[in-house]
Protein backbone atom coordinates (compact mmCIF):
# COMPACT_ATOMS: atom_id res chain seq x y z
CA UNK A 1 0.00 0.00 0.00
CA UNK A 2 0.96 3.70 -1.09
CA UNK A 3 1.74 6.71 1.25
CA UNK A 4 -0.23 9.44 1.29
CA UNK A 5 1.70 11.95 -0.26
CA UNK A 6 1.35 14.14 3.33
CA UNK A 7 2.92 11.47 5.08
CA UNK A 8 6.04 12.67 5.36
CA UNK A 9 5.22 15.93 6.43
CA UNK A 10 2.83 14.70 8.81
CA UNK A 11 5.42 12.46 10.66
CA UNK A 12 8.02 15.32 10.53
CA UNK A 13 5.69 17.90 12.45
CA UNK A 14 4.31 15.19 15.12
CA UNK A 15 7.73 14.73 16.25
CA UNK A 16 7.68 18.75 17.06
CA UNK A 17 4.03 18.23 18.16
CA UNK A 18 4.37 14.99 20.37
CA UNK A 19 4.63 16.66 23.79
CA UNK A 20 2.59 19.07 23.54
CA UNK A 21 -0.23 16.81 22.18
CA UNK A 22 0.44 14.37 25.12
CA UNK A 23 -0.24 17.07 27.65
CA UNK A 24 -3.18 18.85 26.29
CA UNK A 25 -4.68 15.05 26.17
CA UNK A 26 -3.69 14.62 29.57
CA UNK A 27 -5.32 17.72 30.23
CA UNK A 28 -8.84 17.25 28.74
CA UNK A 29 -8.88 14.06 30.68
CA UNK A 30 -7.90 15.45 33.55
CA UNK A 31 -9.93 18.12 33.72
CA UNK A 32 -13.10 15.55 33.12
CA UNK A 33 -13.83 17.35 29.84
CA UNK A 34 -13.67 13.37 27.88
CA UNK A 35 -11.97 10.10 27.87
CA UNK A 36 -11.85 10.38 24.11
CA UNK A 37 -9.74 13.64 23.20
CA UNK A 38 -8.77 13.62 19.37
CA UNK A 39 -6.37 16.47 18.01
CA UNK A 40 -7.16 17.44 14.18
CA UNK A 41 -4.22 17.83 11.64
CA UNK A 42 -4.59 20.42 9.52
CA UNK A 43 -3.11 22.06 6.88
CA UNK A 44 -6.62 24.15 5.98
CA UNK A 45 -8.42 25.89 8.42
CA UNK A 46 -11.07 23.54 10.34
CA UNK A 47 -14.50 24.91 12.26
CA UNK A 48 -13.92 22.24 15.06
CA UNK A 49 -12.23 21.98 18.02
CA UNK A 50 -9.45 24.91 19.94
CA UNK A 51 -6.07 25.63 17.72
CA UNK A 52 -3.74 24.51 20.11
CA UNK A 53 -0.30 24.59 17.52
CA UNK A 54 -0.86 27.06 14.84
CA UNK A 55 1.61 26.13 11.58
CA UNK A 56 1.91 30.16 10.52
CA UNK A 57 3.13 30.32 14.24
CA UNK A 58 5.61 27.87 14.11
CA UNK A 59 6.83 27.77 10.49
CA UNK A 60 5.64 24.02 9.74
CA UNK A 61 3.06 22.54 7.77
CA UNK A 62 0.13 21.31 10.53
CA UNK A 63 -1.76 23.43 12.75
CA UNK A 64 -3.14 20.81 15.65
CA UNK A 65 -6.65 21.81 17.08
CA UNK A 66 -7.83 19.69 20.21
CA UNK A 67 -11.59 18.21 20.40
CA UNK A 68 -13.13 15.66 21.52
CA UNK A 69 -15.08 12.45 20.11
CA UNK A 70 -18.01 13.81 21.21
CA UNK A 71 -18.01 16.66 19.72
CA UNK A 72 -17.15 15.09 16.63
CA UNK A 73 -20.12 12.89 17.34
CA UNK A 74 -22.49 15.87 17.71
CA UNK A 75 -20.79 17.63 14.58
CA UNK A 76 -21.68 14.52 12.77
CA UNK A 77 -18.11 13.76 11.21
CA UNK A 78 -18.68 10.63 13.23
CA UNK A 79 -22.01 9.22 12.94
CA UNK A 80 -24.08 8.23 15.43
CA UNK A 81 -24.67 4.94 14.16
CA UNK A 82 -20.83 4.29 14.14
CA UNK A 83 -20.14 5.76 17.48
CA UNK A 84 -20.05 2.97 19.98
CA UNK A 85 -17.41 1.34 17.33
CA UNK A 86 -15.35 4.55 17.11
CA UNK A 87 -14.98 4.19 21.00
CA UNK A 88 -14.38 0.44 21.08
CA UNK A 89 -11.66 1.33 18.72
CA UNK A 90 -9.86 4.01 20.30
CA UNK A 91 -7.01 3.42 21.45
CA UNK A 92 -5.59 4.41 25.37
CA UNK A 93 -4.90 8.31 25.76
CA UNK A 94 -1.66 7.28 27.67
CA UNK A 95 -0.15 5.32 24.70
CA UNK A 96 -1.25 6.83 21.43
CA UNK A 97 -3.04 10.33 19.79
CA UNK A 98 -5.98 10.21 17.89
CA UNK A 99 -5.45 12.29 15.21
CA UNK A 100 -8.57 13.73 12.48
CA UNK A 101 -5.61 14.43 9.88
CA UNK A 102 -7.41 16.58 7.35
CA UNK A 103 -4.83 17.44 4.41
CA UNK A 104 -7.42 19.64 2.47
CA UNK A 105 -7.44 17.28 -0.55
CA UNK A 106 -10.96 16.44 -0.06
CA UNK A 107 -9.71 13.60 2.33
CA UNK A 108 -9.69 12.86 5.86
CA UNK A 109 -8.73 9.71 8.27
CA UNK A 110 -8.62 8.78 11.40
CA UNK A 111 -5.11 7.60 12.73
CA UNK A 112 -3.76 6.29 16.26
CA UNK A 113 -0.02 6.93 16.27
CA UNK A 114 2.06 5.73 19.67
CA UNK A 115 3.44 9.16 21.43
Amino acid sequence: MEKPDYLESLERDLKLYKDSIREASETIIQDGVSDYPVFIMHKIPVPLGELILNAEELDTEWSVSATTAEDLIKAGIIQIEKAKQFIATYKPAAEQMCLFVVPGDGRANFIFIPY
